[in-house]
């Protein structure tokens, strides 16, 4: 038993690893995506719908399905519509919706860890109510949606918040793609990639608060001809930045002096050189651990670009 488990937990591993570093494929066959409108046709996935679960068991994925408080190491819902299944209060350790529609799914309670949506995905009227969001990959939910996840659930005060009292799965937040607006990020620290994040959004946050950002990504929003975000005058003194990207904001007269950047990157407009004349960096003559738009990038002389 235990090795007829372990063969259909490797078989299902195989398959997850072939779809996710197998060729690009676009929607040939469409469960109402509006964003396929115009997208270049390619061989469409093969249908899969499965979980592998904790014991290495692995059960296919029906319309009505009951996968409520289970624990699964692999969830895989790939060009398939599937309707009222219910991971209530589940943990699901890695997911995977590709070309994929779930429509009435109930994800209340769950955590879910480390799940990847491709553009094609769609959640239709599911709830995620009192979920936990963690390194979750995906645009596809709804800003009405993600305000139900506990990710969204604020303290009532900054002092609440730096208290300690306050579960810290409702403060850290590591998210992927998320689109921003109309979100509250009140006393939230920040991991991952943010669509939108506006500089109201950004000034609500403890990584604001603290003046430390860690493994943050700000840009626009992504949709078509959208301007930069704007940036203007922003206080960014005295913070420390590692392993960070703003990409396409608007700098103009932002406020750099004593800034500390490692391993970051900034793009847009309104950068000038004596913007980074105020920094960490090039008073430290570190300034090549700052990535810059390439016109600014040819002003800095190379004594204050030395690597050690």
């Amino acid at each position: 038993m235990k090795l007829q488990r372990f063969f259909l937990a490797a078989v299902a591993t195989l398959a997850f690893l072939a779809s996710a570093f197998g060729p690009c494929v676009c929607v040939a066959q469409t469960w109402d995506y509006s964003e396929a409108q115009g997208q270049e046709i390619c061989d469409p996935l093969p249908p899969e719908s499965y979980a592998v679960f904790a014991d290495g068991s692995v059960e296919k994925i029906v319309d009505g399905a009951n996968l409520s408080q289970r624990v699964v190491a692999s969830l895989m819902i790939v060009n398939a519509k599937v309707e009222n299944v219910d991971f209530s209060g589940s943990t699901i350790l890695g997911g995977s919706f590709d070309q994929a529609v779930l429509v009435r799914c109930n994800f209340a309670g769950a955590f879910l860890r480390g799940g990847f949506c491709d553009n094609y995905t769609q959640f239709v009227d599911c709830v995620f109510d009192d979920a936990l969001l963690d390194g979750f990959n995906c645009d596809a939910l709804s800003a009405k949606q993600l305000k139900k996840t506990r990710n969204f659930k604020r303290p009532s005060s900054l002092a609440e918040a730096i208290s300690g009292k306050f579960p810290p799965e409702r403060l850290y937040m590591r998210l992927y793609d998320v689109r921003c607006a109309d979100l509250d990020f009140s006393f939230a620290y920040l991991r991952g990639s943010y669509r939108g994040l506006s500089a109201r959004q950004l000034r609500q946050t403890l990584d604001f608060h603290h003046k430390i950002y860690r493994e943050l990504r700000v840009g626009v929003s992504g949709a078509p001809g959208a301007p930069l975000l704007d940036y203007r005058d922003f206080d960014f003194s005295r913070s420390s930045f590692v392993e960070c990207q703003f990409v396409d904001l608007d700098f103009t007269g932002a406020d750099f002096t004593d800034a500390a950047f490692h391993e970051c990157s900034l793009s847009g407009r309104g950068l000038t050189l004596e913007q980074m004349k105020s920094t960490w960096n090039w008073k430290a003559g570190r300034m090549d651990l700052l990535h810059l738009p390439p016109e600014l990038q040819a002003q800095i002389p190379e004594e204050k670009r030395k690597t050690m």
